[in-house]
């Protein structure tokens, strides 16, 4: 399985302690994403879409709409 990994609206992981961010580098694809905090569930789930593995800060919220 291959992962595609998305770091949403975290300005520090990754950054402050980089081994992490290499760490997951060596499992597969990561991209980091800052996103309006507001962004409704449906919008996030097509910025989102193709990745398996999602570190997610405080906001946005995922809700129902997103997993729909």
């Amino acid at each position: 399985m291959e992962y595609n990994i998305a770091v949403v609206n975290s300005n520090s992981f990754g950054q402050v302690f980089t081994e992490h961010w290499k760490e997951l580098e060596g499992i597969g694809n990561v991209k980091r994403f800052m996103l309006p905090t507001d962004i409704d569930g449906k919008s996030l789930a097509e910025k989102l879409h193709g990745f398996n593995v999602i570190i997610a800060s405080v906001t946005p919220f995922f809700n129902q709409e997103f997993f729909d």
